[in-house]
């Protein structure tokens, strides 16, 4: 979700200074201790006084995050949706290469996004490809050769899998004068990284 802060944290007995990184379903909190609470489990979010209260079931935590924590608490409760995370918007373009997704399409065009085959690359905003296997991403530069000056790329590849990280990915499209951004939880089972062509960055 793209918010990260430094703050006090109390859980229990557990009380320390570190940073604390709202995710897509999951808060995260790293100092003398640390925490992982997933969203979906929270029965109770709150702002009071400068305090976000965050309760489970299991426990409760509270994040000292001054003036900043009614956002968080907003985010928390009210989350943006996946294409927004991503960045896109009603109007562009998007072509899909192997992506698997089933709910992506329909997604993308009830969100206002033309959704194209390969063979129309070159008139979109957006270029999802997904690569379930090292081998499949040699298909990268040159599909991403055909996008437009200002089109962007979502690499899409599978989570938790040793031959197939983020590294690879970047040996492969980062020589073809691409460069990474960002990266993002696109699924459950699938992690996504941004490019852009190097002089479009910033």
């Amino acid at each position: 979700m793209g918010l990260e802060a430094r703050c006090v944290a109390r859980c229990g007995e557990l009380v320390g200074e570190g940073t604390a990184s709202l995710e897509l379903d999951r808060l995260l909190f790293r100092g003398p201790f640390r925490l992982s609470l997933r969203l979906q489990e929270l029965t109770e979010v709150s702002a009071d006084g400068g305090e976000l209260r965050l309760v489970s079931p299991e426990e409760t935590t509270i994040l000292e995050l001054g003036n900043r924590a009614p956002r968080w608490a907003e985010r928390i409760l009210k989350p943006p949706g996946r294409l927004e995370k991503l960045g896109i918007r009603a109007g562009q373009t998007a072509a899909l290469v192997a992506v698997t997704d089933a709910e992506l399409p329909a997604e993308l065009v009830g969100a206002g996004v033309s959704v194209v085959a390969e063979a129309e690359v070159a008139r979109a905003d957006w270029l999802f490809f997904q690569a379930d296997s090292p081998v499949a991403l040699e298909r990268i530069p040159a599909l991403a050769s055909q996008l437009p000056p200002k089109g962007a790329i979502w690499v899409i590849y599978p989570r938790g899998r040793k031959d197939l990280q983020d590294v690879q990915v970047f040996a492969v499209v980062r020589p073809a004068g691409w460069t990474d951004t960002r990266v993002a939880r696109f699924s459950d089972t699938h992690t996504a990284s941004k490019f852009v062509r190097k002089a479009a960055r910033g």
